[in-house]
């Protein structure tokens, strides 16, 4: 048997496909059986180009289609042979070239969902994993077969669900003194490069109100080994606050902190998870950085094209979502502060520092995510195990 996951990107891989990858190795262990596990990398705006190497060092998969591989073979291009029976599920990308891939292996594919795009692509799917119940009656209401619907939450709590939980706050401690403060600078080296140096004057400023506070770096596994050092040489040449940099069991690190500045993205859920307080700081002079959804990514890439179509792409983004962090957009409130705009580091500083005052804030932040419930352990298991029942049912009728 085959089991081929179809994704791409530092959330989807480290949200959503390793946690389902590790239920398969699991589920079937179990069972005394040792299923052959694919990763098929599909073209990602939000890769940073370490992905197969950072994946491969994991051990979860017999083997690793790069992006091209992927789509020569969804194209007809090239064969890639699969040991049957076997299914595909979709964890992230293009619907369609999951759905083609499967279909050019000829192979029954599942897919993954939170949001209702799948239902103009549902006749390549035999299952829908959806990820709530709201999101699986607005399948159906779009006209996706009841039958092809299941429920499963979302594989994220899965991957964090064994993190630490959040240390309880101390409220004796408005001034700052002990707290300690992670920043998350992102997992594409471009990010890095302006907002770590952007982060650490920020802390700096911070620090003049509390200086007893301590700030560290939480550097993502994606990131360029050679890029980080730079990154760093150039931070502790700075005048500034002293950081510690956290290059693993970034998690665990996280789990322990008091507050969190971070940037747009999974880590949002992540942090919402373990009910860790946090910000969401989103400096706009660095739009023309960011990854956009869709055409206009790859369109952007061309030479003397990528700032000005990126900034008109968020700008527009920005001006039809109310929030960027997913626990406000699933709540549908500011429950996490977002700062957004054309803000200095000394702005995010002093918001910072306000942040770490406001203990009683810091505290209903904490409240807040953990009321929402957004995700319970389960999701990753009820995906593989359904993927091993399709691969099989295949299997049968063929």
């Amino acid at each position: 048997m085959e089991i081929v996951l179809a994704g791409n990107g530092p959330g989807e891989l480290r949200g959503w496909i390793r946690p389902v990858a590790r239920q398969l190795r699991a589920l079937t262990a179990d069972q005394g059986v040792a299923p052959t596990l694919t990763l098929a990398l599909t073209p990602s705006q939000f890769a940073g180009g370490r992905e197969q190497e950072v994946v491969a060092g994991w051990h979860l998969f017999d083997r690793i289609l790069d992006p091209a591989t992927t789509v020569r073979t969804a194209l007809g291009l090239r064969t890639v042979a699969v040991t049957r029976p076997a299914a595909l599920v979709h964890l992230g990308g293009d619907l369609l070239l999951s759905g083609r891939l499967a279909r050019r292996c000829g192979i029954p594919a599942a897919a993954f969902a939170e949001t209702p795009l799948i239902a103009s692509r549902h006749r390549y799917f035999a299952r829908i994993f959806a990820a709530t119940a709201a999101l699986a009656a607005d399948l159906g209401r779009r006209g996706v077969p009841e039958e092809k619907i299941m429920i499963t939450g979302d594989p994220r709590a899965d991957a964090f669900a064994t993190s630490s939980p959040a240390p309880p706050l101390d409220v004796s401690s408005g001034d700052g003194s002990g707290l300690l403060v992670s920043f998350l600078p992102g997992s594409r080296d471009r990010f890095l490069t302006v907002l770590a140096p952007f982060f650490h004057q920020a802390a700096t400023a911070a620090a003049r109100v509390h200086p007893r506070t301590r700030f560290q770096f939480i550097l993502s596994e994606f990131l360029t080994p050679a890029t980080v050092e730079t990154v760093r040489r150039r931070i502790e040449a700075a005048n500034g606050v002293q950081i510690e940099w956290i290059l693993k069991e970034g998690w665990q690190a996280v789990a322990r902190s008091d507050f969190v500045v971070t940037i747009p993205g999974t880590n949002t859920l992540e942090l919402a998870l373990a009910g860790v307080p946090f910000a969401v700081a989103m400096p706009t002079d660095f739009m023309d950085r960011a990854a956009v959804e869709g055409l206009w990514e790859w369109i952007a890439r061309l030479p003397g094209l990528g700032g000005s179509l990126r900034r008109a792409a968020l700008t527009r983004y920005l001006a039809r979502h109310r929030f960027l962090a997913i626990p406000n957009q699933r709540a549908g409130r500011a429950g996490v502060p977002e700062w957004i705009g054309s803000l200095s580091a000394a702005d995010v500083g002093r918001r910072l520092a306000d942040a770490l005052s406001d203990v009683s804030g810091r505290a209903a932040i904490a409240r807040a995510l953990r009321d929402l419930g957004l995700g319970r352990p389960g999701a990753a298991a009820r995906i593989a195990a359904e993927a091993l029942r399709l691969a099989a049912s295949s299997g049968t009728a063929a």
